[in-house]
């Protein structure tokens, strides 16, 4: 509905390299969103909000728009796609009805499925847009089962569960992209099973330990674009009495 009101002329799922792109025919100059066919159903409502984001930005008819899975570095157009990003959460998942959900919630994992489950949105979009919305600093962080970029081209160096972004907002340190996780470490206890949820001191992924912070870490694999299953840890951080 979205896309048709935006002057979209279909929407079709189909092999792509990159998670989507918006299109739009030279001679006709209608305009297309094309979805990689392989991804998640969630996954592909964000992917199709965030191209549908590019039609409100000027010139965005002038070439191609694409939306890549996570870069391992900055690109000249960052801003831009982040901003598409912000949309790509705001439609599906509206600040007024949002906050007001987590008005009354725990702070959590269990939070977050259960408001991706309410809006049919991708956990990862949730994770960003719980964060955004909470009344005190908060951290979203993924980790994945990986090799760090220097090790790729080694195809005997072992992988681990290593950082594979963060979302923040509020007063953190930096947070060491790559880094693998320390055994013992809410996260990778996760990855073995447990449910987390306890204070803690964040230390070893960030440039310098905080403490007083609650964590909340679950193992929540996923389906990679090859069909095939893929390790992954999902966390929330809150620095306890920090407001914003």
């Amino acid at each position: 509905m979205v896309a048709y009101y935006q002057d979209v002329r279909s929407v079709v799922r189909c092999p792509l390299p990159n998670a989507a792109c918006l299109i739009t025919d030279p001679k006709t100059g209608a305009t297309h969103i094309r979805l990689r066919s392989s991804d998640g159903h969630r996954r592909q409502r964000f992917s199709g909000f965030h191209e549908i984001a590019h039609t409100f930005m000027p010139g965005y008819q002038l070439q191609m728009q694409m939306r890549c899975d996570p870069p391992t570095q900055k690109h000249a157009n960052d801003s831009l796609e982040t901003l598409c990003d912000v949309c790509g959460s705001e439609l599906p998942l509206p600040r007024r009805l949002v906050s007001a959900d987590l008005a009354d919630a725990d702070f959590g994992l269990s939070t977050l499925t259960a408001i991706a489950d309410i809006y049919d949105a991708s956990l990862q979009a949730t994770g960003h847009r719980i964060v955004d919305l909470w009344p005190e600093d908060a951290m979203f962080l993924v980790a994945g089962v990986q090799n760090k970029p220097t090790e790729r081209a080694d195809g005997n160096a072992p992988a681990k569960l290593r950082v594979s972004y963060a979302w923040t907002r509020g007063s953190w340190p930096s947070v060491r992209r790559f880094k693998s996780i320390d055994q013992g470490d809410p996260l990778d206890r996760a990855r073995h099973g447990e449910f987390v949820d306890e204070s803690t001191t964040l230390t070893g992924i960030t440039s310098r330990d905080v403490e007083k912070v609650h964590v909340s870490a679950r193992y929540c694999p996923y389906v990679a674009r090859d069909g095939k299953p893929r390790p992954r840890v999902l966390a929330l951080y809150r620095r306890v009495g920090m407001w914003c």
